[in-house]
């Protein structure tokens, strides 16, 4: 009899080993397009980042500092942790999208901070636009999530 308990250890062990491989295997599946766009280590910190913060800016003074005229800390915010997740799954995206044709006019942004190191989502909510502050790639959003960043950067 005591084999049976070892056999049943190690068919346990080998079922978490195959329910681990698939979940790593169903992440990158959802998450392959993005995580070349934004890159791994954008997407860490987005999805894990100890602080965030949204910006609004004044569009009429670009993105110097001085253009953020409204700045809240939204690290506690109900239904952030969707948010997070949802900005770095291909599907939040309208990967058919054309690219712009003129320079995007950046209305906000979320910041997600960990010490030093940040990840700064800038949005353009009239074109459902966004893109990772200093990148050259300008993403379209699905409107369900243009919709839903526009609620949490605009809510008071």
């Amino acid at each position: 009899m005591p084999n049976v308990g070892k056999m049943t250890t190690l068919v346990i062990f080998a079922m978490a080993a195959v329910v681990a491989a698939g979940t790593l295997w169903y992440q990158h599946r959802v998450s392959y397009k993005v995580l070349e766009i934004w890159g791994s280590d954008a997407a860490a910190l987005i999805l894990q980042s100890p602080e965030a913060e949204t910006l609004e800016f004044d569009s009429s003074a670009g993105l110097e500092a001085a253009a953020v005229f409204h700045r809240r800390g939204v690290t506690e915010t109900r239904g952030l942790n969707h948010i997070r997740r949802a900005l770095v799954q291909d599907s939040t995206y309208d990967w058919d999208a054309a690219p712009p044709q003129k320079p995007v006019l950046w209305q906000a942004a979320i910041r997600f901070l960990d010490g030093a190191k940040e990840a700064q989502m800038l949005l353009c909510f009239d074109h459902c636009r966004i893109a990772l502050k200093g990148s050259p790639h300008v993403m379209t959003l699905q409107p369900v999530a243009c919709a839903e960043l526009k609620a949490l950067v605009q809510e008071h």
